[in-house]
């Protein structure tokens, strides 16, 4: 609990009842509604501090950003030249902890903290970069910032007071990222469309067409040479690759890729059939410190012989998904403090290579049309490279914790039906196997970075709460 206090002026108490001798002329004398201005200033900027301290707790060991001061106690304070340099230093520590409000709301490109300087500015404060006002402009007399003279005036006290009645919304963060699931690829991968092979009979010399690997020809229904290798009556003709291929369309591919996503996720040229497995893009959903969301990129580079026409595609593609749950602490059992809170996540999809080739051979190509979808509901409405507030129906509150459950709490295993983030657009082939004017990636999905996020704890202070 925070203590409350008086400012004890013992300065000029003392100067109210000895000869003016001694103490200011009486005109420059503060008078008694001054003396409770000051008191009543003093008294709020050194509560209002200690509750800002306080509201940067950042563990149950009490561990603060900025630590409480240590000059507010049972017993009162006084308000001198050290305590108003302990009072500054807090007060400049806390603002950039707290958040601009002003560049928050859905669709920002950026939140913002707090700086020294802006608020010094915008407030009007002192010299308007980084000092308080030590003495006001009296008479000719200019003003003095960053000093402590023996005498503290009711506008060096506003100042302060201002500036912590801007301190109200303060950053928080992540408590952990537990209870993941992660598939991705590292890098492009490469898939070449299905090869051909011939098979001779050695009884009656006809010869058959099949493809390999054989589980790809199986997944696709076309005949994957499996039995003729294990009959004895075949044998691969000496010619057996002659560069004929199966050219997948975009939907074979996607089938091929959504049986890898939910069976394996590597090469398999065993006999078929091939069964599901728990296997495949799977991982134990006990992982941590996962971003959320998924997408796939695709691409297509030419495969040719000795300069020749295109003979296959190398489908390239990339993707993520990725399950977690974040969790975040609200408050402590020790802050007496209300609070509301309010988490903005910012969708992202990368930005991947490409190439502007002519006359040479090409790998990537020459631009990517990048899709927006937000699989998880989560994320759902929420446009790439923007902040955006997460529905508080997404919250799971137990005690001071919050959760929020990024898609694990819509498909409980990662071989569900629908997890598979979904596929983008077709993408387009280039003029040619040397020119790959034409050509165009494609990706599609929504993506949170793990440090793409703002969780903000809007607090109901008691002290400095009033616009001054």
């Amino acid at each position: 609990m925070i203590k409350y206090s008086h400012i004890i002026l013992a300065i000029w108490i003392f100067a109210a009842a000895v000869s003016s001798g001694l103490g200011e002329s009486f005109n420059d004398r503060p008078t008694e509604a001054e003396m409770d201005e000051l008191v009543t200033l003093g008294t709020e900027s050194g509560h209002g501090v200690y509750e800002r301290c306080y509201a940067t707790q950042y563990s149950t060991n009490l561990a603060y950003y900025v630590s409480p001061p240590s000059f507010i106690g049972m017993n009162g304070w006084y308000l001198s030249t050290s305590v108003m340099q302990a009072l500054d230093d807090k007060v400049k520590a806390l603002v950039p902890y707290c958040v601009d409000m002003n560049t928050v709301y859905d669709g920002t490109a950026n939140i913002a903290m707090l700086t020294v300087p802006g608020v010094w500015a915008e407030l009007g404060i002192g010299d308007y970069v980084n000092q308080f006002t030590g003495t006001p402009a009296i008479g000719t007399n200019p003003p003095t910032y960053g000093d402590y003279p023996w005498r503290t005036y009711a506008e060096s006290l506003q100042e302060r007071y201002q500036v912590l009645n801007a301190l109200k919304v303060f950053r928080a963060y992540r408590k952990e990222s537990v209870n993941g699931s992660d598939m991705h690829t590292f890098g492009m991968i490469w898939r070449t469309d299905l090869e051909g092979q011939y098979w001779s009979n050695t009884v009656s010399g006809i010869e058959v067409q099949t493809y390999e690997p054989y589980y790809a020809a199986n997944v696709l229904g076309l005949d994957n040479g499996y039995e003729y290798s294990i009959d004895t009556n075949y044998v691969q003709t000496s010619t057996a690759y002659r560069y004929f291929y199966h050219k997948m369309n975009y939907e074979e591919w996607q089938t091929l890729m959504t049986w890898e996503w939910f069976v394996h996720n590597f090469w398999l040229d065993g006999p078929p059939p091939y069964t599901p497995t728990p296997e495949g893009y799977i991982s134990p959903t006990n992982l941590s410190d996962l971003g959320v969301g998924g997408w796939w990129a695709v691409t297509k580079a030419p495969y040719t012989s000795a300069g020749g026409p295109v003979l296959a595609w190398y489908w390239r593609y990339q993707m993520v998904c990725n399950y977690a749950t974040w969790r975040f602490e609200k408050s402590f059992d020790n802050q007496s403090l209300a609070n509301t809170v309010s988490l903005y996540l910012k969708p992202t999809l990368p930005t991947l290579a490409t190439d502007q080739v002519g006359g040479e051979s090409w790998m990537m190509p020459r631009q990517w049309v990048s899709t927006y979808e937000g699989r998880f509901q989560e994320l759902s409405g929420m446009s790439t490279n923007l902040f955006f507030r997460v529905s508080e129906t997404h919250f799971a509150t137990n005690g001071n914790t919050i959760s929020v459950e990024f898609g694990s709490d819509e498909f409980p295993a990662m071989q569900a039906e629908g997890t598979l983030p979904s596929f983008p657009d077709a993408p387009t082939e280039g003029a040619g196997p040397y020119d790959n004017t034409g050509s165009i990636g494609t990706i599609k999905g929504s993506y949170v970075e793990l440090g793409d996020y703002f969780f903000l704890k809007d607090w109901q202070f008691n002290y400095c709460t009033v616009e001054y």
